[in-house]
């Protein structure tokens, strides 16, 4: 899921910086996540119960599907990155050995406040068997995003009263809320937000290297992509012959 291609955990070491998290502050940030995993057990035990999550809604609990929500514009394209990573990842046969025979979960998503007329209406009423993630941040609780987040998260996960039958949303949608803390960033301004992303994007990272530890299953080859690209130059070859 270009894991290797993004960073490395001394990729500053490589370019010779002296000052990682001044000079890389993406990578500093994604280098502290990677301490953690290997250091912090309660973030160890956070990123299994994320993990064991999924596989549990997508094996026991028809869960194969998983929308991804970001209701912050500066996360807007993070889902995009996410089911990149997941699919590619996590999309592979199920291992002999294992008893779970459902591997990757179905990602789609976006930016939240464009998913209103796209496939909200899908989630609270439609018959699919769905969880969601949905993203936030706390800078400002008062800020429309924020609210729609949590609103969205409630709905989704409560449901509705005192709405007319044909009104009445599904609820019952398990919710993950991932709240992105950029309030507690602004002491030396922009650097730390990208440092909080680089957090964000490698704590993701773990999720789906511990899920497919879990499933017994390779995250990084990807043979399936492969066959499209050699069957496809394999015909080109035989035409370009021709």
């Amino acid at each position: 899921g270009g894991r290797y291609s993004i960073w490395l955990e001394d990729i500053a070491k490589l370019f010779g910086q002296q000052d990682y998290s001044t000079q890389r502050p993406l990578h500093y940030g994604g280098s502290i996540a990677d301490e953690n995993i290997l250091k912090n057990k309660e973030y160890l035990n956070f990123i299994k119960y994320l993990s064991f999550s999924d596989i549990w809604m997508n094996n026991f609990n028809h869960k194969h599907i998983r929308v991804i929500l970001s209701y912050f514009w500066k996360l807007r394209s993070f889902p995009a990155y996410a089911q990149q990573l997941e699919m590619e990842s996590l999309g592979k046969p199920a291992s002999a050995s294992s008893k779970y025979k459902n591997t990757g979960q179905v990602i789609f998503g976006g930016y939240g406040p464009k998913a209103e007329h796209s496939y909200l209406q899908l989630l609270h009423q439609g018959t699919q068997e769905i969880c969601a993630d949905i993203i936030a941040c706390d800078k400002d609780k008062n800020d429309l995003e924020y609210i729609k987040a949590i609103t969205q998260t409630r709905l989704l996960s409560k449901g509705a009263e005192d709405l007319e039958e044909k009104e009445k949303i599904n609820g019952n949608v398990p919710v993950n809320l991932f709240i992105v803390k950029e309030g507690g960033l602004e002491r030396i301004g922009q650097k730390n937000i990208v440092e909080s992303l680089g957090y964000f994007i490698a704590t993701w990272e773990h999720r789906t290297f511990i899920t497919a530890t879990m499933l017994g299953i390779n995250p990084f080859d990807q043979f399936g992509v492969n066959a499209g690209k050699k069957y496809t130059l394999a015909r080109q070859f035989i035409k370009d012959s021709s």
